[in-house]
């Protein structure tokens, strides 16, 4: 499910960048949960809000709507891909070369 986050705190390593953001939402049964997520790009200041999709049946499993459409989404997926990929070959191989 898609809903709206308040940024509540941001959580800074190195002192510099923020590299997470503790937040609180809304579930559709109107409850409020409290997370920390990974920051989006920009971070979002203390009280701005951004987009987080969260799974009904554990509301703290939460990741900003960004990530699921970058590229750090998608790399377990191209790794599985590229390991069917070379067993389709090596079987291909061991059976060309029995």
């Amino acid at each position: 499910m898609e809903t709206d986050a308040v940024c509540e705190e941001r959580i800074r390593r190195g002192g510099t960048s923020v590299v997470n953001v503790g937040c609180t939402y809304r579930t559709t049964s109107t409850q409020r949960v409290r997370t920390v997520v990974s920051s989006p790009d920009p971070a979002p200041e203390v009280g701005e809000s951004f987009r987080v999709v969260f799974d009904p049946k554990k509301p703290t499993s939460v990741v900003t709507a960004q990530y699921l459409v970058s590229f750090d989404a998608k790399v377990p997926y191209l790794w599985q891909i590229a390991a069917v990929l070379l067993a389709v070959a090596g079987l291909l191989l061991m059976t060309v070369f029995s």
